[in-house]
């Protein structure tokens, strides 16, 4: 048992979150509630490492031995020894070099998907994220020690930046201590706002000078120091294509800085761009289509122009705005319903309708809708417009099909007759 094992320093700030964090807001708090299981005995641990072949990296050992055999930690929690053991469905191979490692493309794991070559060779499962994402420890290889985020299906990868169990561990107490939103913790880097801005400085990339900044969306309240930051680094930003979570991190600044923000992007032919920013606005969405509609409509033929998603198909943009048609786009003002019975008379194949609640409840009372594809995103908003308005008729369904891709849930209903 190592003396150098810092468990008064985790004591103290498991202490500190959970007092920070006394109503549990954060992601998984209800679940853990900071709180460790009692440590895992010597014997324990040895009997876990006989049964898997393998020995465990010294801090996750000695936090078993010490803090708590699973409980408190980012997301769910961590998993007690018991639970890593029921979620390890592979052979780990600790002789053998992981599979996964920094930079490890997702598609490069699609192939091994055979017990012999697993690609989950080399790790530990040691905590759920929810859904199809899971933490991972890696056991053996040259980045033995460190954690790895995975997605189950092999559609995403990631490392956090610190080198080890332990440093990990630490930074989470950290910011769960200091009441950052941490949201996914560890996709953001590790720092105080003057240190987030000084790496910005530094940085070599644009990619890492937009984590930089983004990095301080974490933070509850900005000091006038990274306000006026912010606010001298946005025009460099305008012409860029990407620029991450900049329009949010302006939003919180000046919501008006975030208007003009966006004015400039839209104004250097960024169309495609700000529709994205807009789509994920923190602003009222009310007040934003009154100012945007009409911009968005005049250049919505020009919107990704290489990669129109319906090419091949007639599209429909029903408005109240007369403006003449282009490349099989047509605007009209007649009723959705009547359109849409229009439309099932003609020949041809499914019609797809696709707009916010106020267009489909239309359609839905009415009876026009014969099949719903609904996708279920793991996310909890915690507030939105309701994705069926009322309706004085019950439609009852029937579930044909389930999907799930990149963590996606679809959901496919056909109409009960």
């Amino acid at each position: 048992m190592s003396n150098t094992f810092p468990i008064e320093e985790l004591r103290s700030l498991l202490e500190k979150a959970r007092a920070t964090d006394a109503d549990l807001k954060q992601f998984g708090a209800e679940h853990h509630k900071y709180q460790w299981n009692s440590p895992a005995s010597l014997k324990e641990i040895e009997a876990f490492e006989r049964e898997t072949a393998i020995s465990l990296p010294d801090g996750y050992r000695n936090f078993l031995l010490q803090a708590g055999n699973g409980g408190a930690g980012p997301f769910y929690g961590l998993f007690s020894l018991k639970q890593v053991k029921g979620w390890l469905s592979w052979q780990v191979e600790p002789g053998e070099t992981p599979y996964l490692a920094p930079g490890t493309d997702p598609d490069s794991l699609k192939d091994l998907g055979d017990r012999e070559h697993d690609w989950r060779r080399g790790c530990i499962p040691i905590e759920s994220q929810g859904d199809t994402y899971f933490t991972y420890l890696l056991v053996a290889g040259p980045d033995r020690g460190r954690v790895v985020y995975i997605e189950y299906e092999r559609s995403w990868i990631f490392f956090p930046r610190e080198p080890d169990f332990l440093s990990w561990y630490i930074r989470w107490l950290r910011e769960a201590a200091a009441g950052y939103d941490m949201g996914w913790f560890g996709l953001s880097l590790d720092g105080d706002e003057e240190t987030l801005r000084k790496l910005y400085i530094q940085a070599d990339t644009d990619a890492e000078r937009l984590l930089a900044v983004g990095s301080m969306d974490k933070f509850p309240a900005l000091s006038e120091a990274s306000r006026d930051f912010i606010r001298g680094i946005l025009d460099d930003w305008i012409a860029k294509e990407n620029v991450d979570s900049l329009p949010l991190l302006a939003y919180r600044v000046d919501p008006v800085l975030y208007g003009q923000f966006l004015d400039k992007r839209w104004e250097a032919g960024l169309f495609d761009q700000v529709v994205y920013e807009l789509y994920h606005t923190p602003a009222e969405r009310k007040d934003l289509a009154k100012s945007w509609r009409e911009r968005i409509l005049d250049k919505l033929s020009e919107l990704s122009p290489e990669s129109w998603v319906y090419e091949g198909m007639q599209s429909y943009v029903v408005t109240h705005r007369k403006q003449a048609g282009k490349d099989g786009i047509l605007f009209t003002d007649e009723s959705p319903v009547s359109l849409i019975e229009q439309l099932k008379q003609e020949d041809g194949k499914g019609i797809w309708l696709c707009g916010g609640a106020s267009l489909a409840q239309q359609a839905i009372a009415s009876g026009l809708i014969d099949m719903y594809r609904i996708s279920v995103i793991p996310s909890i908003l915690g507030g939105g417009i309701r994705l069926f308005g009322e309706t004085e008729q019950e439609r009852l369904l029937h579930l044909k099909d389930v999907q799930i891709y990149d963590g996606i849930t679809e959901l496919i209903y056909e109409k009960r007759e």
